[in-house]
């Protein structure tokens, strides 16, 4: 009987572990992480949206403007006047197109530990008022801060091999630092109030306040 309990222990501790895992999400997502910075003195002129597909969240910035440009990231055909940049794992990334493309070693990977890549693409603005949308402003300082914070992510100049839109990043994907973690972390420096831990996308689309949608 002893081996029955220790077969069912070790059978049942992956569920607690993930039901902990969720239940730390839920919790640290609540609680707000708010960067103290000087009182800003500048105007608030530089638009950043977040856009979630459900999933995962992308940045989204001006392809160019006076203080950044995008356009060295990007092939020279890309449409569009603004920038989608996101963070994540590189088997997923590159290797599941689809949902269908899915498989379980391919989620293991994707899930548990796995080299990053950025995803950059030119796009459209997003539009505004969708709940999977949120528009931030940032005065100049911010935004400088930004996009050198992640021009300081690329661990390579020059995209992947036969993927144009991906390139090499710094850090592991894994449990603690996700997709959406990442992108938490890009705007806590800056001042905006987002939550304590996001592995998942709700809790970042949460803090931001319904002016930032406008």
């Amino acid at each position: 009987m002893r081996w029955l309990k220790k077969g069912c222990r070790c059978l049942l501790a992956p569920f607690f572990v993930l039901l902990a895992y969720l239940a730390a999400a839920l919790v640290l997502g609540l609680i707000p992480s708010h960067t103290p910075i000087p009182t800003p003195t500048a105007a608030a002129d530089y638009p950043v949206y977040l856009v979630s597909n459900g999933v995962h969240i992308n940045l989204v910035l001006p392809l160019y403007n006076d203080i950044a440009d995008w356009r060295d990231r990007l092939p020279e055909s890309e449409p569009g006047d603004w920038v989608y940049i996101g963070w994540g794992s590189r088997a997923f990334y590159t290797q599941v197109p689809t949902w269908g493309d899915l498989t379980v070693p391919l989620a293991a990977k994707a899930l548990l530990w796995d080299d990053s890549v950025l995803f950059v693409r030119g796009g459209a603005a997003p539009l505004p008022g969708s709940g999977q949308v949120r528009k931030i402003r940032l005065n100049a300082a911010q935004y400088r801060q930004l996009n050198a914070d992640i021009r300081r992510q690329f661990a390579a100049a020059t995209p992947l091999p036969d993927y144009p839109h991906f390139y090499a990043a710094r850090g592991a994907y894994q449990p603690l630092q996700t997709c959406n973690e990442w992108v938490r972390r890009r705007l806590q420096p800056l001042g905006v109030t987002v939550p304590l831990w996001s592995p998942f996308d709700r809790p970042l689309l949460w803090h931001l306040p319904r002016e930032y949608q406008s």
